[in-house]
């Protein structure tokens, strides 16, 4: 194990302040989950500064901007930097060894990271974080410093795979620096998701491994100096790192979502094909109908989530790459200043050099004369930028191309659905108007004859009287008694009996008015239908 001087912990953490399709709610549930990883004395100091719609950069700590601290046995020393990033929250919690003279193993890291982790009450990040492990090598050290920072990572990440994790490497000021990132998804194939539960998926551990680890280290305890006093251009370039990997993980939580609902639109369809080919209940159209308008509500809305994590991905890049050229740029310009001597710099500014030195064309210059021996070099910060546009970036663009014609594919669905709902509506209103129009004309044909019955006193013996009618055999009148005789068909009744007669020609009457005001009543009904029709089409 080898030994290095001056070890030191910056935890960058980045958590959520408001997410997408979040309420009042919410945003104050982030804030309290931010809240955790304070002190209880820093909870309510700094969310009297929270309260800007949009703010690209915010420090919630205005009076006094730090809030420091050591540790309860003097060994260690730190302080909390909490600040806004627009949508986001983030906090640098340095946590350092205040002996700066003797000499610690590597493993010594190992130690400080479950001090921090205390410290924090074990809160995790919600949408990242990176540590930033640094340390002055020997003099003379025994091993190179790339297997120095293998040594470092090990302490940090105990289960990481240097082989694996490694991004690159380069040079900060003389010192060694290595990126190291491992990451992984944590959904797995068959989950059983709800779509609802979005605005809920607040957290980075629910959906992906993320462990982002950068290893610096120094040449001696002054350039560490200097170095420090980009602790705070990490913040921003870190956090659009994180972003960009916590929209890529919730797209990967839509597209489970997506083709999951996917899969019921083309069930839909061959569901919609079989109750077309036969005749099936109004309700079961009606039940699929339902459905279908439901997966399409939750299917166009995450359809724009989705476009949402892109367009996410794609602005957190260009902000990714612009701090990077930013944060470059300035590592130029101090590149002078860092590497000669303080005082020497302080000689030139003042001697006939000044003029050269204030000219902004010259500076470049310096800085490449300065780099001939130190070799500033971030380029390998470029290597993640470039796996999110060639990999991560355009993953979601073809995902988008794929998933969005199924919004069109349950649009066509539904309206179908529809029509044939409508035609199957159409159908059983027919039928239904069919049997209340037969219904109003029995009602008016066995009314009409009830009515003829009723009043049958008053037109029997017309009737009767009739020609044709009065020399039926059933209008001879009996002249005599009789008697029953089964052997003999007689249509005359006994003596002092009601004549059958009569009942006859009531009956038939009655029957007879019915069928006449029955027929009658149909007509008037198909007349009216035939009309409303007429003045429907002129309408349309």
């Amino acid at each position: 194990m080898s030994n290095i001087y001056s070890p030191s912990i910056e935890l960058y953490i980045y958590d959520l302040r408001n997410g997408l399709g979040q309420n009042s709610e919410d945003i104050e549930k982030n804030c309290q989950n931010f809240r955790k990883k304070l002190p209880k004395h820093m909870g309510n100091s700094f969310c009297q500064f929270d309260t800007s719609f949009e703010v690209e950069y915010v420090e919630l700590l205005k009076n006094k901007r730090f809030e420091e601290f050591e540790s309860s046995d003097k060994l260690y020393r730190g302080y909390y930097y909490p600040v806004r990033l627009a949508d986001t929250y983030g906090l640098l919690l340095d946590y350092s060894l205040k002996d700066k003279i003797n000499p610690y193993p590597s493993s010594y890291f190992g130690k400080i990271k479950s001090q921090i982790g205390e410290r924090l009450k074990h809160q995790s990040a919600s949408i990242g974080q990176t540590w930033v492990v640094t340390a002055v090598l020997p003099s003379f050290p025994s091993k190179s410093p790339e297997l120095i920072a293998k040594e470092c990572y090990q302490a940090v990440i105990p289960d990481g795979d240097w082989v694996e994790d490694f991004q690159g490497e380069g040079n900060l000021f003389g010192g060694h620096i290595f990126e190291l990132w491992r990451y992984n998804l944590l959904l797995q194939e068959q989950t059983d998701l709800n779509s609802s539960d979005l605005s809920q998926i607040n957290s980075i551990g629910n959906i992906q491994n993320n462990q982002h680890v950068i290893i610096i280290l120094y040449p001696n305890q002054a350039i560490a100096q200097q170095s420090s006093k980009f602790i705070f251009d990490w913040i921003p370039l870190f956090c659009y790192h994180h972003k960009i990997m916590f929209a890529y993980g919730q797209s990967r939580y839509l597209k489970q979502i997506l083709k999951k609902d996917f899969i019921a639109i083309q069930q839909g369809i061959t569901d919609i094909k079989k109750v077309s080919s036969k005749k099936v209940k109004i309700e079961k159209i009606r039940q699929i109908l339902y459905d279908t308008q439901n997966i399409l509500s939750r299917y166009s809305v995450n359809v724009s989530y989705f476009h949402s994590q892109l367009r996410n991905i794609d602005t957190n890049l260009d902000n990714y790459k612009k701090r990077l050229d930013r944060f470059q740029e300035k590592v130029e310009e101090k590149a002078i200043d860092t590497l000669i001597p303080e005082q020497i710099v302080s000689t030139l500014k003042n001697s006939i050099f000044s003029t050269l030195l204030s000219d902004s064309t010259l500076i470049p210059l310096f800085n490449r004369i300065a780099n001939i021996s130190y070799n500033n070099d971030l380029q390998f910060l470029e290597t993640f930028a470039n796996q999110v546009k060639n990999k991560y970036l355009l993953q979601l663009e073809k995902d988008y191309e794929n998933l969005s014609p199924g919004l069109n594919l349950l649009k066509g669905l539904v309206n179908s659905i529809r029509s044939l709902n409508s035609i199957i509506e159409i159908d059983e209103e027919e039928r239904e108007r069919s049997f209340q129009n037969n219904i109003a004309i029995l009602g008016v044909g066995l009314g009409s004859a009830a009515l003829f019955i009723e009043a049958s006193e008053s037109y029997v013996e017309d009737v009767q009287a009739l020609p044709y009618i009065k020399d039926l055999p059933i209008f001879i009148k009996c002249t005599q008694e009789q008697t029953s005789d089964l052997l003999k068909l007689k249509l005359c009744m006994k003596q002092n009996e009601p004549d059958s007669a009569d009942a006859v020609v009531a009956i038939a009457s009655s029957i007879l008015a019915g069928i006449v005001f029955s027929v009658m009543t149909a007509l008037i009904i198909k007349a009216n239908t035939a009309i409303g029709e007429f003045f429907q089409n002129r309408k349309n």
